[in-house]
């Protein structure tokens, strides 16, 4: 079917209408009722196409296999980063959010192209293709864990930094980049197991003497493990990775940024980001699987 060009009409109405005999000529009705109908018609449906842009979900990207942070279950992403986004993003400020979980390397890759954004620690590569949140949505701390009947030791409690670790037996387990990354490179001795759940186990048995790595990661798993009542947290933190939310430049999302940051802050400061954190890390048990560790 033929386009209609609206303009010509309504054009070639006023025309008719300039004229003395307009109002007698059969062909203005027609034109005039058309051109109404046209412009009552058409209306309607570029809202309704405008609409329909506006509840295009906004895509995230996780990592897949990151428990507490993000993990893939049943088809569905869960963890924190996912309850706090859902938090802030669908229940407060009440936009379709669609959550994603790939391997963490295709993740970001999707986020260049495809996907809306991301949480993670930002750094100059990620800012070269997303617009940053610069408030944290959480950030990430890393302590050490000592076997309980060593938690008042005063040689433990007086460590303040990684090199004050190289005095003790710590344990690691292979593939975790932060021990290798921070503790290896700065020339603190390693006991490598083969697993997150090994090593949290040898801690409970007093077999090594401390386990430095994400706090999250490390409370999470021993409450799975039902070992907590045989580890505790000593109070000093070595490190620290903030968690952002990053808008891809390319993202017609990135007007929400600043409501963003305001109801963030807003809930960090009211307790409820806390709240969702402590679900996995205080609860017994908390929920899903056996975690990994940094992603940075």
């Amino acid at each position: 079917m033929p386009l209609i060009d609206l303009k010509s009409l309504i054009q070639d109405v006023m025309g008719f209408v300039m004229r003395d005999n307009f109002c007698q000529a059969p062909r203005i009705r027609g034109l005039l009722v058309t051109a109404l109908l046209l412009a009552f018609s058409v209306s309607p449906v570029l809202a309704q196409d405008t609409d329909n842009t506006q509840k295009e979900p906004l895509r995230l990207a996780f990592f897949n296999d990151y428990a507490p942070y993000s993990w893939e279950e049943g088809g569905r992403m869960r963890g924190i980063l996912v309850d706090v986004m859902d938090e802030i993003l669908s229940r407060r400020m009440g936009l379709a959010v669609e959550y994603m979980g790939y391997p963490w390397a295709r993740a970001q890759e999707h986020v260049k192209r495809k996907a809306d954004g991301f949480v993670t620690l930002p750094n100059d590569e990620r800012r070269s293709y997303v617009i940053f949140c610069e408030l944290p949505v959480l950030i990430g701390t890393y302590t050490v864990f000592v076997n309980r009947k060593n938690a008042h030791n005063p040689d433990m409690a007086d460590i303040s930094s990684i090199p004050d670790l190289k005095r003790f037996v710590v344990g690691g387990y292979l593939g975790s980049s932060w021990a290798s990354r921070h503790l290896e490179a700065q020339g603190v001795p390693i006991v490598w197991t083969n697993n997150l759940e090994s090593l949290l186990r040898m801690l409970a048995a007093d077999r090594i003497e401390m386990v430095s790595n994400n706090s999250a990661v490390i409370k999470y798993n021993l409450r799975l493990l039902g070992l907590s009542d045989k580890v505790a947290e000593l109070p000093n933190v070595l490190d620290q990775a903030p968690f952002n939310l990053g808008i891809g430049k390319h993202s017609p999302y990135l007007s929400v940024l600043p409501e963003f940051e305001e109801t963030l802050r807003k809930l960090t400061d009211d307790g409820t980001i806390k709240a969702i954190v402590e679900r996995y890390t205080m609860s017994a048990p908390p929920p899903g699987p056996a975690a990994h560790d940094s992603i940075r």
